[in-house]
């Protein structure tokens, strides 16, 4: 769904590529109806369907919300990976202010 504008096959198979090295849980459940996902599988499906269009601005609302402790340091290992590896720049609301302002260049 996030590569629906897009038509250059090749490079969203490449990007779907690197969806499933970020979260390859999500490479597991690639069958399952996004519904029936957890919610930190739901929340890693929502930032990779926004990934599929290679934005220059992510904004993210809350990433850590209801998730695990762990699941939460993964999703936001992962934006700071998205942030340095794509220069992806990533507006970020969220209520941990300490994770937050790990993962930040500005607060």
């Amino acid at each position: 769904m996030g590569a629906f504008l897009r038509s250059d096959k090749r490079a969203i198979n490449e990007d779907r590529g690197y969806i499933y090295n970020l979260f390859p849980i999500l490479k597991e459940r690639r069958h399952q109806p996004g519904g029936n996902l957890s919610g930190g599988e739901q929340q890693m499906l929502a930032i990779s369907r926004a990934l599929m269009a290679r934005p220059q601005l992510l904004l993210l609302d809350e990433p850590s919300i209801g998730l695990a402790p762990l699941v939460t340091r993964q999703i936001f290992e992962i934006i700071k990976k998205i942030n340095q590896e794509h220069n992806t720049t990533i507006l970020l609301v969220e209520q941990n202010a300490h994770l937050g302002l790990q993962a930040a260049d500005r607060g």
